[in-house]
């Protein structure tokens, strides 16, 4: 049976079922007053194909509310299609049960289509839904859209021959999208995300570089354990010569070091496993440099490029220069921006207090530690804000520096951009909020806030930061 979908705006889908008569009558049934629910989404179409009775269709569709499907609110377009050929009676239970828990991975997307089809028993439902996270499309984020189609029989040795059918001239709507259709079972088979990294990340919870690596390893849902460093005696990193933080170390064996070079050599491995973690190092090495003050330092070469081969490239960069802004803007964010955090957390006695009133409570101190690092370290940051501001050539009012610095930022994101990836956030993204992240709380970061333009920005990287369930801890 042909069915063809007209009436949808981005839809010209062509779905296969064996009851014609019914299907047009639910399509006809499913009108605005039964999707209310989706009014914040561009376009959002979904099929309920039943081959059983008709008579619990209504039902269901009043059912299947904001409250089950809350979690996709931040894209263009969700087409979900849902057939069941087995019993109505599980029907409920499933759409209840797939939750932002189960599909967190689709908010950065521009259009996602999910094709569920269950010609099987539905009690392996459940499984395969739960198996269906960012694990299996992590990749895929850059992307303006992706088709899944899950295509379940009896058995999955059917599964690619219907994938391959299932081509661009069955599916018109997306000749207007940059898609990709998965067309082998490696999909399927394709390991989690993280699955074989066992991550730990010795940090200082309000350093601005460990901010940045836990808003990446948090936006790509990679889990990790965090061991909080303790910032006078540094005893949980006595064992490592680098005396900096962050460091990851990655299955108990490799260890990184910089927070770029960690966000870019996880990057890399996450698109491109070609390689493992100890050989992509290779790409980023230690050298032997001199700051501005004559002082030997260890840099990194290449530390904020993502190594990939072109047609990874593209994927990610679809873009021109896409890739050279997103360096330019993270190089930024280490030079420059992250400069501007102390002098403006720190720009008063009170304001300096506060922040290490926060740094004492989010830290790592023993009682005594904590007293004294509150008052003796409030007042000696407080002068040494003043150092840094001659230092970095910086506004008797640093807060003018810091609005100009974010309003800059906003203007390079564009008018008409949710990021500067795009729909999506990128690296730049991911870096200039973790550094910023760390004044929340604080006097300067409800003044930029207020006087800025960088809130609606601010906002968005929170949802797709913090919209998933934390990270291991």
């Amino acid at each position: 049976m042909l069915l063809l979908l007209y009436s949808y705006s981005l839809l010209h889908c062509y779905c296969y079922t064996a009851l014609h008569c019914h299907t047009v009558t639910v399509i006809q049934r499913f009108t605005v007053s039964h999707c209310y629910c989706y009014t914040a989404l561009h376009c959002v179409t979904l099929l309920l194909l039943y081959s059983a009775s008709l008579c619990n269709t209504v039902t269901v569709i009043q059912r299947f509310t904001v409250s089950h499907c809350y979690c996709y609110t931040a894209l263009h377009c969700v087409t979900l299609l849902l057939l069941y050929s087995a019993s109505l009676c599980h029907t409920v239970t499933v759409i209840q049960r797939f939750t932002v828990l189960h599909c967190y991975c689709y908010t950065a997307l521009h259009c996602v289509t999910l094709l569920l089809l269950y010609s099987a028993s539905l009690c392996n439902t459940v499984t395969v839904i739960q198996r269906f996270t960012v694990s299996h499309c992590y990749c895929y984020t850059a992307l303006h859209c992706v088709t899944l189609l899950l295509l379940y029989s009896a058995s999955l040795c059917h599964t690619v021959t219907f994938i391959q059918r299932f081509t661009v001239s069955h599916c018109y709507f997306y000749t207007a999208l940059h898609s990709l259709i998965l067309t082998n079972e490696s999909f399927l088979q394709a390991p989690d995300i993280g699955a074989d990294l066992n991550l730990t990340l010795y940090q200082y919870k309000t350093c601005p570089f460990c901010s940045k690596v836990r808003a990446f390893l948090d936006y790509h849902r990679i889990p990790y354990e965090i061991v909080e460093v303790n910032p006078v005696m540094r005893q949980e990193i006595k064992w490592s010569t680098y005396r900096k933080v962050p460091i990851l170390m990655v299955n108990g064996t490799t260890q990184l070091n910089d927070s770029s070079v960690i966000i870019s050599a996880l990057m890399t491995y996450l698109i491109s496993k070609e390689k493992t973690i100890p050989q992509i190092l290779s790409c980023y090495p230690e050298m032997i440099a001199k700051n501005d003050s004559g002082k030997e330092v260890i840099e990194f070469g290449n530390k904020y490029w993502v190594m990939v081969n072109d047609a990874y490239c593209d994927q990610l960069y679809p873009k021109k220069d896409s890739r050279k802004e997103e360096i330019k803007w993270r190089k930024w964010a280490d030079d420059w921006l992250v400069h501007l955090i102390s002098p403006n957390v720190y720009r008063t006695p009170g304001e300096a207090l506060a922040s290490f009133d926060y740094i004492v409570r989010e830290g790592k101190f023993g009682t005594f530690e904590g007293f004294f690092a509150k008052y003796v370290g409030a007042a000696a940051m407080w002068i040494i804000s003043k150092r840094l501001k001659n230092k970095h050539n910086l506004q008797d009012d640093v807060r003018q520096d810091l609005y100009k610095a974010v309003n800059d930022w906003v203007a390079a994101v564009g008018k008409n951009n949710k990021f500067m990836g795009g729909e999506s956030p990128n690296l730049a993204d991911l870096a200039v909020f973790g550094v910023l992240r760390v004044m929340e709380g604080l006097e300067a970061f409800n003044d930029m806030m207020e006087n800025t333009k960088i809130k609606h920005w601010y906002r968005r990287m929170e949802k797709c930061v913090h919209h998933y369930p934390s990270h291991a801890e």
